[in-house]
């Protein structure tokens, strides 16, 4: 059997997201509305909108702690992350692993896919975000499961 790599989402985030998403959004309401709701207008409106916005966050981060499925998968031949495609991208047809700065400074990794690739065909784009924070082992899991099964394909990290 080849050498694989394989990655969950993080449970011990979605824990921590789901309690902290609930937490702030039952802190608002006691906070903005200590006595009840006075009476709907646009500002109350907006504010138990937010509210309920974020405990419905938090429910679904809490919910995705029954996930115990493989989302991400790598081997010697390519990465396949269901989230996006159940196809796997070939190692062949990336031109280079991209480490990216997003919103807040948090790091993410992105494939370049060549111009030609059937995975870029398939995706309708030559550059792949692949979230790998938000997966068992973190950032460097992933990186390092890269690193060691594709050390041909270029990287940046």
């Amino acid at each position: 059997m080849a050498e694989r790599a394989e990655f969950r989402e993080n449970r011990k985030l979605n824990l921590v997201f789901g309690v902290v998403f609930l937490g702030l959004a039952a802190l608002w309401a006691i906070i903005l509305f200590p006595t009840g709701v006075p009476g709907l207008n646009r500002d109350t409106t907006a504010l138990l909108l937010a509210i309920a916005a974020m405990a419905g966050f938090g429910l679904w981060r809490l919910s995705r702690l029954r996930r115990t499925d493989v989302v991400v998968v790598l081997d010697r031949d390519g990465i396949i992350d269901l989230r996006l495609i159940p196809d796997p991208i070939l190692w062949a047809e990336v031109e280079r692993c991209a480490l990216v700065v997003g919103m807040k400074g948090v790091r993410h990794l992105r494939l370049i896919l060549r111009a030609n690739s059937q995975a870029a065909a398939r995706l309708g784009k030559r550059q792949v975000a692949v979230n790998d924070l938000v997966l068992s082992g973190g950032g460097w899991g992933v990186r390092g499961a890269i690193a060691r099964l594709a050390p041909q394909v270029p990287r940046d990290w």
